[in-house]
């Protein structure tokens, strides 16, 4: 991917599934092998390279801020990267910045605090985002 606008393709091509097994973190991701893979490596390369590095919690990785959202990897070398996650910007932690992991655990006592109404209203919030 040598420009923006192929790069914008593969964001708007490739299938995103919203995330499921954090839910006080709405995020999505997309899968090795769901596009062609070198689109999938290029815009993981585009990520570590233009991107700015930043840590949630205890995990430090590169963070690229295009568009609506926010992209990272989970740190493997390239060939082993099988996921590609996104975050909308209005989310809690949509921003590129150094998240503590006290910003963490609040997020989850929180979430946990809620109703399944209420958990219910903020999963479809959050899905329109994504």
């Amino acid at each position: 991917m040598k420009d923006l606008e192929s790069i914008e393709d593969f964001v708007d091509k490739a299938p995103w599934h919203f995330a499921t097994t954090m839910q006080y973190i709405p995020h999505s991701y997309t899968v090795r092998g769901q596009t062609p893979v070198e689109e999938f490596e290029a815009f993981v390369r585009f990520i570590r390279s233009e991107g700015q590095i930043a840590s949630y919690g205890n995990f430090r990785t590169t963070y690229l801020k295009l568009g609506h959202h926010k992209y990272w990897t989970m740190g493997e070398p390239i060939n082993n990267t099988t996921i590609i996650n996104r975050c909308h910007e209005d989310d809690e932690f949509g921003e590129v910045r150094d998240i503590t992991g006290n910003e963490v655990e609040e997020r989850r006592r929180r979430w946990e605090a809620l109703d399944d109404q209420d958990k219910q209203l903020c999963w479809r919030q959050a899905l329109e985002r994504h």
